[in-house]
This record gives C-alpha cells, structure tokens and sequence, in this order.
C-alpha cells in the first residue's frame, strides 16, 4: 500500500529534530525571516502593507533589527520607516504636542510617545516598555502555533518519539505552553523533557567545578558553551 506524503509542517519539524536547540524556536523563527525577506523583496510597494506598518509605527525592535539585517533590509528598511517617521510627525502637529512657543508639550508624555509610535503606542504595556506585538511578532506565534502542535500530535508515534529523545527537544518556554494546552502528546514530551534537563544538569556541575580553583588543572572537552545552552533552553532561541 502507498504511503500517504508526509506534510511539510512534518517534515519541517523532523528535520529541525536533526539540528541544535528548540525545534519550534527554530521553525518560528526561520517562518519569519521568510515573512520579513518577502517584504523586502515581494511587498515593501504593497499599499495595504505599507498603511498596516506605518499605521501601527513599523516593527517592535527586535523584528525592527531583524528586518533591517535581512538580504536588502536597509532599502526596505527605508521605506518603511520613512512612512513611519512622516507619520509620526503629522500625528504630532495633529494632535498639538508641540507648543508654538517652543515650550513643554501640552499633551503628556504618554500621549506624546503613543503620536511616535502609532497604534502599538496605544497600549497599558507601554508604561512597562513592553509595546503590542507587530505583524512578524503575528507571524511569529502563528508559526510556533503550528509547530508545536504538529510535534504535540506526531510524538506519539514511536519513531518520532524516539527522534524527539534524541534531540535537544522543545525549550521550557514551549514545553509550558504543550502541557498548559493537554495536548497528546504532553506526556511524551515531558518525560523527554525530565532526562533532558539531567543531563543538562550534569553539564553545569562539571562547568562550575572546573571554574574551582580546587580543579582548574582539568581540562576542557568542549563542555565551554553549556550556559549558553541552558539560557537557550529555558528561554528559547
């Protein structure tokens, strides 16, 4: 009997099993440098796009850095922000933050920053520097969302699980949000999860030993970059 074709969000998935770190992390994060590289290349002259970004005051700063690093970023970049910059400005003469007079803004400086930063300035989690998601921050949770539950679903299977046991497996970010949601698989993933973060474990006391004075003649077997693999795999990639 044929098989069925295996799905791309699958394949995806299992070979970023293959690779270094969280495999969600890595899928949503390659889903955006491919929504940003079509922006830059595709639909930077797209009108709706252009009112949608200019309108919400561009990207939030780390998909603002991460758009401008792209192939072609700093055209596209341009663009972009000048819409932004012009808009900030007729948002600032519109609403009359500027006294003539050259003295203090005669809104406050809450109401003066949401006028920069457009709709995403327009939120409670400004006070907390914290502005609303931007369109790749979207991008972002869709792809993540997608992902996670096709390994929630697909690490039931016995070959898959073991593929999963094999790998660096989810970070703890993504391992919260599988149990939180009671999806199949949660389980699997957990116990995954359990020998995983041991044997992580283990590697740090190696690590802090050998900053010991007691034992600096040991030497070094490639154990250098375990901190950064434990922040990677406690808050993701």
């Amino acid at each position: 009997m044929r098989k069925p074709r295996r799905h791309a969000a699958e394949h995806d998935l299992l070979e970023a099993l293959d690779q270094a770190g969280c495999p969600v992390c890595r899928l949503a994060g390659e889903a955006v440098d491919a929504f940003l590289q079509s922006i830059c290349y595709e639909q930077v002259n797209d009108l709706e796009l252009r009112e949608q970004l200019r309108t919400e005051g561009g990207f939030c700063p780390e998909h603002a850095r991460r758009f401008l690093a792209q192939p072609n970023g700093p055209l596209a970049t341009a663009i972009v922000y000048r819409d932004v910059l012009v808009n900030a400005a007729r948002r600032l003469e519109r609403d009359g933050a500027l006294r003539q007079d050259g003295g203090r803004p005669r809104t406050g400086v809450r109401s003066l920053l949401a006028a920069l930063l457009g709709e995403r300035g327009r939120s409670d989690r400004l006070a907390h520097n914290a502005p609303r998601p931007c369109v790749a921050c979207r991008a972002w949770s869709e792809a993540e969302e997608r992902h996670l539950t096709t390994l929630c679903a697909r690490v039931t299977d016995a070959a898959v699980a073991a593929r999963y046991r094999a790998a660096d497996g989810l970070c703890l970010l993504h391992l919260e949000r599988a149990l939180d949601a009671d999806h199949p698989g949660a389980g699997v993933l957990a116990r995954a999860a359990l020998a995983g973060l041991s044997g992580l474990v283990n590697e740090l006391d190696v690590y802090i030993r050998k900053h010991d004075y007691r034992f600096r003649p040991e030497r070094w077997d490639g154990g250098e970059d375990v901190p950064a693999r434990a922040v990677e795999r406690a808050v993701g990639r």
